[in-house]
């Protein structure tokens, strides 16, 4: 895996096109990788159908399994809501409403709770 894969480590060259950098070499699975993407660079509006999209292009563009990438996405989300908890229990709410997005996706397509 990656291990840091997110918008700003995607880099375009002309000499060498698209690559991403700052690489942390972890192993895992695939559909974990793609998470912080997921996650991150979400609009003020309509995050529901931005991760949404990203869900289907990464599932059918790189032949992920979309239950996996969908399970990851709520797991991370739960972790990335605490690590952004502060001494006055203030978080951060992206994260925090990607909770509910994964889980409400998942029952979309699998018609049943995580």
């Amino acid at each position: 895996m990656h291990g840091d894969f997110h918008h700003y480590n995607i880099l375009a060259s002309e000499q060498h096109g698209w690559m991403s950098i700052d690489p942390k070499g972890l192993v895992g699975e695939r559909e974990y990788d793609l998470i912080q993407y997921m996650l991150n660079n979400l609009p003020g509006k309509n995050a529901y159908q931005t991760i949404k999209d990203r869900v289907n292009v990464f599932t059918e563009e790189l032949s992920l399994q979309k239950d996996r990438l969908l399970l990851w996405g709520y797991c991370h989300s739960v972790l990335s809501t605490a690590w952004t908890v502060d001494k006055e229990g203030s978080f951060a709410q992206p994260f925090f409403d990607g909770i509910s997005i994964f889980d409400n996706l998942y029952r979309e397509y699998y018609k049943y709770p995580l």
